[in-house]
Parts: C-alpha cells; sequence; structure tokens
C-alpha cells in the first residue's frame, strides 16, 4: 500500500512538474535591474524591556550611526500589534556585496563611534551585551521591492 501511495506521488509530480520543464526551455536569463536590497530587522523584546531598548537605540546605536557616518535605519517602526515589538530597515547600497563582509568597515567605525559616546571599549562593549540580554527574539530578511 505504501509503495503504491509513493508510486502515485511520483506520477503526479512528474506530471504536474512536466509543464514547467518545457517553458524552462524558452527561458532567458535577467538580472534585477537595480533592484535596492534592504536588510529588514524585526525584534521582539522580553517582557517589559522595550523602553530600555528603545533608549538604548536612541541614546547610543543611533548616535553612533550619525558620528560615523554609517546609515541610519531608513525605517524603525514601532509595531503595536502582532508577535514583533520593532521593524528596521536599512538601505544596502553596495547591494548583496554587503553581505560578504564578516566585519566590514562599517562596522568598525560604528563600534569606534559607540566606544567614544560610551565612554571606552568596555562600556560600549557592556552596551553591546545589555541590548543582546532584552531581545527575546530576532529575524533578518533581505528583500527588495516591487517595481510596477
Amino acid at each position: 500500500m505504501a509503495k503504491s501511495a509513493l508510486l502515485g506521488m511520483m506520477i503526479a509530480f512528474t506530471l504536474l512538474a512536466s509543464p514547467n520543464v518545457h517553458a524552462q526551455q524558452d527561458m532567458q536569463a535577467k538580472k534585477y535591474d537595480n533592484p535596492e536590497w534592504k536588510r529588514i530587522v524585526m525584534i521582539r523584546f522580553k517582557p517589559d524591556k522595550s523602553e530600555r531598548a528603545e533608549e538604548i537605540i536612541n541614546d547610543y546605536y543611533l548616535k553612533a550611526c550619525v558620528k560615523s557616518g554609517t546609515p541610519l535605519p531608513t525605517t524603525l517602526l514601532d509595531i503595536k500589534t502582532g508577535e514583533w515589538d520593532m521593524l528596521l530597515v536599512w538601505d544596502m547600497k553596495e547591494g548583496l556585496e554587503e553581505m560578504n563582509w564578516e566585519t566590514s568597515p562599517k562596522d568598525i567605525a560604528w563600534k569606534k563611534a559607540l566606544e567614544e559616546i560610551a565612554g571606552s571599549a568596555s562600556k560600549a562593549n557592556a552596551v553591546l551585551d545589555e541590548f543582546s540580554s532584552l531581545i527575546d527574539r530576532q529575524v533578518t530578511y533581505i528583500g527588495k521591492p516591487e517595481k510596477p
């Protein structure tokens, strides 16, 4: 019985996939036209920790962006419904090439600026550690706007 069910599924898949195989023969390679990639970060904070997280973002993170000349988020939303508390979006000016850095020059500049704002490297690390401790869950996506 299990073998016949598996065979039936394989036949159905083959029949459904066949039109796609034929259509692919006519496909042409095409790159995106100026895709304007974005990094989207969604954060859920631990209970009663959102306010402190926003303080750290405003008092340290955003100021470090300005001081270092690194990009500010183009969108920062305080979400009031659903499972997420905050959504941030950054333009990826260098496109997907930005993903090839383990530690980019922008990361280094931002961290140095944070150290200056915090007063020392150890204080900056304490700020980073505290912010991380406030996060319950965080996900990052890469996407691009749809063009009509």
